[in-house]
């Protein structure tokens, strides 16, 4: 039975997107119905981790998405360095490495390697540069697709909303 790969960016580090990912990888159930590949680096998840004190995610490094052959989790380094988190604080250096996650992660979604892309919370101001000049990844990812229409999509066990003002406060609706 075919698993759909699904890439995980990492979102901004020092917000809630390491965590979420980690607890929701702890399901065993995950493996049976997709094959998950995180984007980010080893170090952070294991900082984590340690910081949440919960057992660590097994999943097995890999350079690019076509060479899984296996369900396993598996995650792709986005960057060489080991950065240190700090959790609630955003910085410049979780900005770039979001960006970094995202980039990486599309370039693989375009290349055909993976089948749908889950995107963990960004800081919509410390991510923004020359390259990522947007709201948010909503319009990041209709840049890059060529689209010209798009809707986010939050989804849980009972609920799932869209939105379509997109990132306009309530106020401007």
């Amino acid at each position: 039975m075919y698993k759909p790969k699904i890439g995980i960016s990492i979102g901004d580090f020092n917000g809630i997107g390491p965590e979420i990912i980690i607890k929701t990888l702890q399901n065993p159930k995950i493996l049976t119905i997709c094959t998950p590949i995180i984007y980010g680096s080893t170090s952070i998840f294991q900082q984590y981790e340690k910081l949440l004190q919960i057992n660590p995610i097994n999943y097995l490094e890999i350079e690019l998405p076509n060479e899984i052959n296996t369900s396993a989790i598996y995650l792709i380094s986005c960057w060489d360095e080991n950065l240190t988190i700090e959790p609630g604080q955003p910085t410049n250096t979780s900005g770039n490495a979001a960006y970094l996650s995202i980039q990486k992660s599309v370039e693989h979604l375009k290349n055909g390697w993976l089948d749908a892309l889950i995107t963990a919370p960004i800081d919509k101001s410390n991510i923004q540069s020359e390259k990522f000049n947007f709201p948010g990844h909503t319009e990041y990812l209709l840049q890059q697709f060529g689209a010209k229409n798009g809707l986010m999509i939050l989804t849980g066990n009972f609920l799932t909303v869209t939105t379509i003002t997109g990132h306009i406060s309530i106020k401007d609706v």
